[in-house]
């Protein structure tokens, strides 16, 4: 693990900006993105985001004191990616929740700095014969994260397959909260949702959501971004979003957060998950050779 370590370090490693960093165990190594405006932590361990620190601040991001960090096992918090299925899977409820991308093992592909200053890495994965105990089509995944004051992922599907490759997909986003009492979300009014729990049925958002019980929403054939109010870190989160039409709201609240082995006791206070999708009945048909890119800036301002 230590020759690998050097060896991404060499070739991808930029002084003072990008460095490649031991996990636990043998967990695959985790890179670090530094700059004057923020610093950021990815594990190659599903191209996984665990950590945004604007300069100044504290963690945009949540990631639970509880994760496991175990081949097989998704990691609690942070920016899982959910592809090429969200949720359960439709045909056989037996393979992984929100797909494999998440507890795959991804390679480098490039690094950088932009003109600004603005470290930038990129990671893929593509199908080999692991993904094809999971999936059987033939694909490359590329993910581009940029560190900059705001953070910047895209996810990119290319088909490398002869039929159509239908999928679903999300930047599972755990944001950091004062107290889940006191935030208030907007940029879902007057949109449809589905709502996982009570029996998928769907309805109408009216009016800021405040969170007062388990929420699992599906918001369809949206676009809009979504603002999180939080006096208590006197700040407001903007999670906007390119090529998307699904935005998924969760927090699982007491009962079913405390039954989590992997979530802090009482962890649903300070967490809430706004995922940029493309899910439920907006999911993603490709051609054999087609593309689809589906991006995601998280950002922070004052909060008056």
């Amino acid at each position: 693990m230590n020759r690998y370590i050097d060896q991404l370090n060499q070739k991808y490693g930029i002084n003072g900006h990008i460095l490649f960093k031991a996990m636990a165990g043998d967990y695959p190594p985790c890179a670090i993105l530094k700059s004057d405006f923020s610093i950021c932590e990815i594990s190659l361990y599903g191209a996984h985001v665990l950590s945004f620190i604007p300069a100044d601040s504290v963690d945009l991001l949540m990631l639970s004191s509880k994760a496991v960090y175990k081949r097989g096992k998704a990691i609690r918090g942070g920016i899982p990616i959910c592809w090429p299925w969200f949720g359960p899977n439709a045909a056989e409820r037996t393979l992984p929740a929100h797909g494999f991308a998440r507890i795959s093992e991804w390679l480098v592909s490039n690094s950088g700095i932009n003109q600004n200053d603005v470290p930038f890495i990129k990671f893929y994965l593509e199908s080999n014969e692991e993904s094809k105990k999971y999936w059987p089509c033939k694909f490359r995944l590329e993910l581009t994260v940029m560190a900059s004051s705001s953070l910047s992922v895209s996810l990119t599907t290319f088909s490398k397959d002869f039929q159509d490759m239908t999928i679903s997909n999300a930047l599972h986003s755990y944001l950091k909260i004062s107290s889940i009492n006191d935030i208030e979300i907007t940029g879902i009014e007057n949109t449809q949702y589905i709502d996982s729990t009570d029996n998928d049925k769907r309805k109408l958002q009216k009016g800021p959501l405040r969170i007062s019980g388990e929420v699992d929403r599906a918001y369809i054939n949206t676009e809009n971004d979504c603002f999180i109010s939080d006096p208590g870190l006197n700040r407001i989160i903007c999670v906007s979003k390119q090529n998307s039409k699904t935005t998924v709201i969760w927090n699982p609240w007491i009962k079913k957060g405390n039954t989590l082995v992997d979530f802090d006791y009482n962890g649903f206070e300070k967490m809430v998950c706004i995922e940029t999708a493309n899910a439920v009945n907006n999911t993603i048909t490709l051609k054999p050779g087609g593309r689809h890119t589906v991006s995601m800036n998280i950002q922070q301002s004052v909060w008056k």
